[in-house]
């Protein structure tokens, strides 16, 4: 019988196929996983990435506006970068949070109640 086909990936990613099990491996290294549905799949491309989510000049849209409402101000790239960082860092946390309260409530959608006590209980709301 040929091995579980996870083995044979996860081996066949360190060395090289050799012997009886060459064919069967060079195969199974091109089929690909299982069949994602295309939101999930976006979901984990997004988990995995390191890049910011929210588009730079929708944040420095933002950020210019508030700065208006103070008075004329100028701001370096170096402080636009680390507001974009913090603020989307705060968002995904308090998401996160939500989709927590929405799941102990045993319910898949997040709705405004969720974010309002995500925030209360964050000690910001």
């Amino acid at each position: 019988t040929l091995p579980d086909r996870t083995y044979v990936l996860l081996h066949s990613a360190t060395h090289p196929p050799a012997g009886p099990l060459a064919a069967f491996a060079a195969k199974a290294d091109t089929v690909a996983g299982p069949k994602l549905p295309p939101l999930q799949k976006e979901m984990w491309k997004l988990q995995n990435s390191t890049k910011l989510l929210i588009p730079k000049s929708s944040i420095c849209r933002v950020i210019r506006e508030v700065m208006l409402s103070y008075g004329q101000y100028r701001i370096t790239l170096d402080a636009l970068a680390a507001l974009h960082e913090s603020s989307e860092m705060y968002l995904v946390n308090l998401f996160e949070a939500s989709h927590r309260c929405a799941l102990h409530r045993q319910r898949v959608t997040l709705m405004p109640k969720d974010m309002q006590l995500a925030l209360f209980l964050r000690g910001d709301g």
